[in-house]
């Protein structure tokens, strides 16, 4: 490279020291027919060359081709050729669009999926109803191509979308529960129930075997056509007690925030094997929206409770308001958050419905839908195991009826 630019400069010096100018070109495609052999170019002569015009590219196939230019002075002799790299594409009248196919998942081939009708013309629209009663649960591709009179397919559009088999409710018959791990549904402890459309359980459940320290109850349902209910979770704490229980001695609240043990708002009761508080609680100028309320007592020995909790709403409308006692519908934050394992999401259906959850990624790609029909009126539980979510942040949408509602959650590892 440096041999040919020193010798380009050479050449244009003893053009200079003699005088000599450029006087024509010539310009040919892809293959040099010889210096003098290529297509003229009409230039004035000069020191220098300034070509505009239009060269014809007629008779090129459609690819890459290359334009070379080349001058010659008045001693006839040629300089090198100046390239120029451009492409060669046809131009055809589009025509109307006339026919149309989709499929779903695995393409079947060009003209093999199932037709669509359309109308022909400059575009199609399509609206109408695709079985999907071919497919199994899950994530499926919905892809769709059109046809022209050519007989040319354009590339196929395609959706995402996702099949869940919506049953209809049947009657709760059995019910059962276990501590801690699960050891598989129709083998943990029997619970005496009624059935019907909800179950209400009320009695005692024997924790004698478990060790000190914290556990988990684990409580689910079975309809009468043999189908599991998700457990509904609740962790407790087992601790070595006296032969004689202490009395309770004092209670405190807190709203939300937990300050620690004995530096809550403090509540007025009379000590005794069980505490009945009936009065007011101020929460001083607190704006509007949904809180939690927690309560919780000691006992004579300075051991305080777990708390008791509650979900209520200040509105400027109606004031403040129990949510549990009311129709409203609420989506709680899942507990625990962020979580490295499992996590529950609860809500508070006020008007019995059908329920849809939705889980999103952060780009809003939906990751799970879940679709609960009739649940009922009242707190439900649904537990998300980490092996449906990889690591990061997501969304859940609760829908029912007019009700929607989003809340974050976070995975770590």
């Amino acid at each position: 490279m440096k041999q040919y630019l020193l010798l380009l400069a050479a050449v244009l010096l003893f053009a200079n020291a003699d005088g000599q100018q450029l006087n024509s070109a010539e310009y040919f495609f892809d293959t040099d027919p010889g210096v003098g052999n290529g297509n003229a170019l009409v230039v004035a002569t000069g020191d220098s060359i300034l070509f505009s015009t239009n060269i014809s590219t007629l008779g090129l196939a459609s690819g890459f081709h290359y334009l070379y230019i080349r001058a010659r002075d008045n001693n006839g002799h040629w300089g090198l050729s100046e390239r120029r790299l451009f492409y060669i594409r046809a131009i055809t009248t589009a025509a109307n669009l006339s026919a149309a196919e989709y499929f779903f998942d695995n393409d079947p081939g060009v003209g093999n999926a199932n037709q669509l009708t359309v109308s022909s013309g400059d575009s199609i629209l399509f609206s109408g109803n695709i079985s999907t009663a071919s497919l199994t649960n899950g994530f499926h591709f919905l892809y769709t191509r059109v046809e022209d009179l050519n007989g040319k397919w354009s590339l196929g559009e395609k959706r995402l979308f996702y099949i869940n088999t919506i049953v209809a409710a049947s009657q709760v018959s059995s019910a059962e529960y276990y501590f801690d791990d699960d050891p598989g549904v129709g083998n943990g402890n029997n619970l005496t129930i009624t059935g019907g459309d909800t179950i209400l359980f009320v009695g005692v459940i024997p924790t004698g075997s478990l060790a000190t320290g914290f556990h988990s109850l684990n409580i689910r349902a079975m309809a009468a056509d043999g189908r599991w209910a998700i457990a509904e979770h609740r962790m407790f704490y087992i601790e070595n007690t006296p032969a004689i229980v202490p009395p309770l001695v004092a209670a405190e609240f807190f709203v939300n925030v937990d300050t620690g043990f004995g530096q809550c708002g403090d509540l007025v009761v009379t000590p005794g094997d069980s505490i009945d508080f009936s009065g007011i609680i101020t929460l001083g100028d607190t704006a509007q929206g949904i809180y939690y309320l927690y309560i919780r007592v000691m006992d004579s020995l300075n051991v305080w409770s777990l708390y008791e909790r509650d979900t209520f709403e200040i509105s400027n409308n109606v004031g403040v308001r129990v949510l549990h006692s009311s129709n409203q519908t609420v989506l709680f934050q899942n507990y625990p958050n962020p979580f490295n394992n499992t996590t529950y999401i609860e809500y508070y259906l006020g008007d019995p419905g059908e329920v849809s959850i939705s889980i999103s990624d952060m780009l809003g790609n939906l990751v799970k839908q879940i679709s609960i029909v009739n649940p009922g009126r009242g707190k439900h539980t649904i537990r998300i195991d980490k092996s449906l979510l990889g690591e990061g942040c997501y969304f859940y949408k609760l829908v029912s009826g007019k009700f929607s509602d989003t809340k974050k959650m976070i995975v770590i590892k």
